[in-house]
């Protein structure tokens, strides 16, 4: 997956090769990959489109939020499909923190909009993405920029 020269031979190595957030990435990943075995495999290319969206759109937004947070958001975002649960019931029990848990459910959080805007661009609908772009105060093309990149993204992780 990672094309290294050399064998990765224990926890210790891979975390000084690749990093923390390179490996919380990837353990996310492949728990949700294992999540949506029998699932149509688009499931998962949206939730890697809304995290990697999300990690790269919340910083540019000014949200204090860290960057494996946004994505785990994102990540999360297609869970309810994946396991034929609701979200609410999936995320009861859930330790996240309560602005993810309230953007995933649709309630009013700093992390809401950010979460709108994903799902608005993904859905085309461009009016719904000046509105939110300018309440976020992010430049609407770097936007669109971000988003085509995050599919990009998704599409090497998925060799789609």
């Amino acid at each position: 997956y990672f094309g290294f020269r050399e064998p990765v031979d224990s926890i210790r190595h891979a975390l000084l090769l690749l990093g923390e957030k390179a490996i919380r990435q990837w353990a996310s990943l492949m728990a949700l990959v294992r999540l949506g075995e029998g699932k149509p495999p688009e499931l998962l290319a949206t939730a890697l489109v809304r995290g990697r969206f999300c990690e790269s759109t919340g910083p540019a937004a000014g949200l204090d939020h860290g960057t494996d947070d946004l994505f785990l958001l994102g990540l999360l975002s297609t869970m309810d499909a994946l396991t034929d649960q609701s979200m609410s019931d999936l995320l009861a029990d859930m330790p996240l923190s309560p602005d993810i848990k309230s953007a995933l459910l649709g309630e009013s959080s700093p992390l809401g909009d950010l979460y709108a805007l994903a799902l608005a661009c993904e859905r085309g609908e461009w009016d719904r993405c000046s509105t939110l772009c300018r309440e976020l105060n992010l430049d609407e093309t770097a936007v669109g920029e971000r988003y085509l990149q995050s599919v990009e993204w998704a599409d090497r992780m998925t060799l789609r």
